[in-house]
């Protein structure tokens, strides 16, 4: 029986010690480095699954987000209207209409402005992660909870997750303490997945933009969406490209040789002249916006964001 086994065991019988409880919890605290490692491959396992999804579906989830766009457009344009009968009206009842018309307006365009910008986020982390670029575990929480989205489900619309605390200054305490950390950390990584899930709320998540979404300022989900459509390998791109209608750009660039210097196409793997791999720099986005950036840059170009 290792030492957590013979420290907790102590917890059964009499003269746990202090010291005993601090054995426990370094045994625990290896434990936990033990977990973290499973539960971060699930974690990118689970990116790699919405990323496949992403990709098969991306046609529907483009028009659902496409959709929304368009509907915010117009009910900006209509708020704006209504903000201009109200400088010219003096009226009281027609001004009260008017203002009930106007809000209920705005928090029907919020509420959408809200996806739109989490809808931003995702393609944005879609397009690190085709790229190989690492995710941190907010982003990584984010796409889990909003993909449902995409299949109709109202995901801002969640509660949050509570624990009581006890409080037990008693030896024996400290080890039911203990107790419940063993629990966490010898679960499942799904487990434990599932708990992170519950805890993270994107309502939360996005209040981060609450001033830009009560200005009415529409997020940049197009830039997004093609930073993840330029991410996608070369094939996958090309078939979304003729599946969207998108114009696909007819005189590929050429680079040079990294090993002869013969200019050679942009697309190809491998140099007709000497026969190297070619092997392009990976490209990398803007963690805000998802632009891509060119090499070297500080600040993105789109959004203005430091890199």
């Amino acid at each position: 029986m290792g030492l957590l086994g013979k420290a907790v065991k102590k917890t059964i019988g009499i003269g746990s010690s202090k010291n005993d409880v601090k054995i426990a919890k370094l045994e625990l605290e290896k434990a936990k480095i033990e977990n973290a490692s499973a539960v971060k491959m699930e974690f990118i396992s689970n990116l790699d699954s919405i990323l496949s999804y992403t990709k098969k579906n991306f046609d529907t989830m483009e028009k659902t987000v496409m959709s929304m766009k368009e509907e915010c457009v117009s009910n900006i344009t209509k708020i704006e209207e209504l903000d201009s009968i109200l400088e010219n009206t003096t009226n009281k009842s027609d001004i009260k209409a008017t203002k009930k018309s106007r809000n209920n307006l705005f928090y029907e365009t919020t509420d959408k402005l809200y996806y739109l910008y989490l809808a931003k986020d995702f393609f944005s982390i879609m397009a690190m992660h085709e790229s190989h670029i690492a995710i941190k575990e907010e982003k990584v929480l984010l796409v889990n909870k909003f993909l449902p989205f995409f299949n109709g489900e109202p995901v801002l619309e969640e509660g949050y997750g509570t624990e009581e605390d006890e409080d037990d200054d008693s030896v024996l305490g400290a080890f039911k303490e203990v107790g419940k950390e063993i629990k966490e950390a010898f679960v499942s990584s799904s487990k434990e997945n599932s708990k992170k899930l519950s805890r993270f709320s994107l309502t939360e998540y996005s209040y981060k933009y609450s001033d830009k979404v009560d200005a009415l300022v529409l997020p940049p989900v197009d830039d997004a969406i093609t930073a993840f459509l330029k991410a996608i390998d070369e094939d996958n791109y090309s078939n979304i490209l003729t599946q969207s209608n998108r114009v696909v750009e007819s005189s590929p660039q050429e680079i040079k040789c990294p090993t002869c210097n013969n200019l050679i196409n942009s697309t190809a793997k491998f140099c007709p002249s000497c026969g190297s791999k070619i092997e392009l720099p990976k490209k990398s986005f803007c963690s805000n916006c998802g632009n891509e950036l060119n090499a070297g840059d500080i600040f993105c170009s789109n959004c203005g964001s430091k890199v």
